[in-house]
């Protein structure tokens, strides 16, 4: 996600210089960019079947364009509690994922905040209600 496609939304993220690695809230309750209501069961049900996907394939992908090893998913898991990253409150249950950035221009552009989160490259059947 880059500013340009994003709302006026607060990031939660928190870097780990020397490790070059980026922890992202990619998933929280309540409405989402596009609209629609996403509860925590949704969210719980989301991170497993991308949890079962990332075990059998490399998902590292740039902006939906291309695969890429500028970076790893080293870790993809529900808040098990509530607390504060980054300054951010996060909810028991959102869904937070962990980069590790191999990268330097990339990772410049994660500090600088011209890359501001994840995207959990979702399908889903849309219920009108």
């Amino acid at each position: 996600m880059t500013k340009e496609t994003t709302k006026n939304v607060s990031v939660a993220k928190a870097l780990n210089e020397e490790l070059q690695q980026v922890t992202y809230v990619a998933m929280k309750p309540g409405v989402d960019l596009h609209g629609d209501m996403v509860d925590l069961e949704t969210i719980r049900l989301a991170k497993e079947s991308f949890n079962r996907q990332l075990r059998k394939a490399n998902l590292a992908n740039l902006y939906h364009i291309s695969k890429t090893n500028d970076f790893d998913i080293i870790e993809s898991y529900l808040a098990p509690t509530d607390m504060t990253l980054n300054g951010n409150f996060v909810q028991k249950g959102e869904w937070l994922v962990t980069l590790s950035v191999t990268n330097n221009e990339l990772w410049g552009m994660i500090k600088s905040d011209e890359i501001t989160g994840v995207s959990i490259g979702a399908m889903c059947n849309i219920e009108e209600i």
